[in-house]
């Protein structure tokens, strides 16, 4: 895995897929997470801290995150904004969403750990 730096993804052909969950280089912790960052209300009643699009990149598949301070952004508007940000690099999607799906998993326990506490 190695890593990709956004700068460039003006010249990049990319392609999304939503996940419920981000993935990235020197990212919080699920725990930072879990304590700071604002929730996001799903219509299932489900809470959403973090989310990523998966893209395909000339480099390899990258997961960036989809919702900033709290706001839910479009595919484009989430590229955008990750512009100049360093992220992990995957030679499948497959990784990529795994890499996904355990930090959702791993946010999502300790945001249940913390309700537990109060």
């Amino acid at each position: 895995m190695g890593l990709l730096d956004l700068s460039k993804i003006n010249s990049m052909k990319f392609k999304t897929q939503g996940i419920p969950h981000n993935a990235g280089f020197n990212q919080p912790t699920p725990k930072e997470v879990a304590e700071k960052k604002p929730r996001i209300f799903n219509p299932d009643k489900s809470v959403s801290t973090e989310r990523s699009i998966t893209i395909q990149t000339d480099k390899g598949i990258v997961n960036i995150p989809n919702i900033r301070e709290g706001k839910q952004l479009s595919p484009r508007e989430a590229i955008r904004r990750s512009k100049g940000e360093k992220r992990p690099i995957f030679k499948t999607k497959g990784e990529a969403v795994s890499k996904a799906k355990r930090r959702s998993k791993a946010i999502g326990k300790e945001i249940q750990r913390q309700k537990k506490r109060r």
